[in-house]
């Protein structure tokens, strides 16, 4: 029989349950989330609304995210395609998410 080191279910220590979803976290979700949250500080800039989607009211915040799924193009001024938009979704929930937004 294997030693205790090749245990199947071992104890971890929290430092190492940190340091495991740390590192599960993907680049490309990083980085998807913050090009939206810029596209999204940018699109609220311009169109006179406060830029820090975390300080809306839930109301508020439904409200203008609707607004902005409504009206946001891409540089060129086109639609974009229902998947990118997926994401965006995805990715502005993830940046409440890890805001602690309620």
């Amino acid at each position: 029989m294997a030693g205790a080191s090749s245990e199947r279910f071992p104890n971890v220590e929290t430092y190492t349950i940190q340091e495991l979803q740390n590192n599960a976290k993907n680049k490309n979700t990083s980085m998807g989330t913050k090009f939206w949250i810029t596209v999204f500080k940018s699109w609220a800039k311009q169109k006179g609304f406060p830029e820090g989607i975390e300080t809306y009211e839930p109301r508020e915040l439904d409200t203008t995210l609707h607004k902005f799924y409504a009206k946001v193009r891409n540089k060129d001024g086109e639609d974009y395609e229902p998947e990118s938009l997926r994401v965006m979704i995805a990715a502005l929930d993830q940046h409440l998410k890890e805001q602690g937004y309620k």
